[in-house]
């Protein structure tokens, strides 16, 4: 299978100690209710993974991030 970015332009450049990526977003992607996709919602989305006592990680069907912690080496506080 062939990976294609559907929001992102192109695949990630990641920085050679895997610490840093650099991910350029297509411009124009918008959510369904109009709001802009942009960086500040995919670090907010990021952070809510990431972030056991995240305000809105509570709102989800199970609050388990299973696959973040397996990519990203554990979750804030861990």
């Amino acid at each position: 299978t062939d990976i294609v970015p559907m929001l992102a332009d192109g695949v990630p450049e990641v920085s050679a100690d895997g610490l840093v990526w650099t991910i350029k977003l297509k411009k124009g992607i918008k959510f369904h209710d109009g709001t802009d996709f942009n960086a500040d919602a995919v670090v907010f989305n990021v952070e809510r993974a990431w972030d056991p006592n995240h305000p809105y990680r509570q709102t989800t069907h199970t609050n388990e991030y299973v696959y973040f912690g397996d990519f990203f080496g554990g979750f804030k506080g861990d």
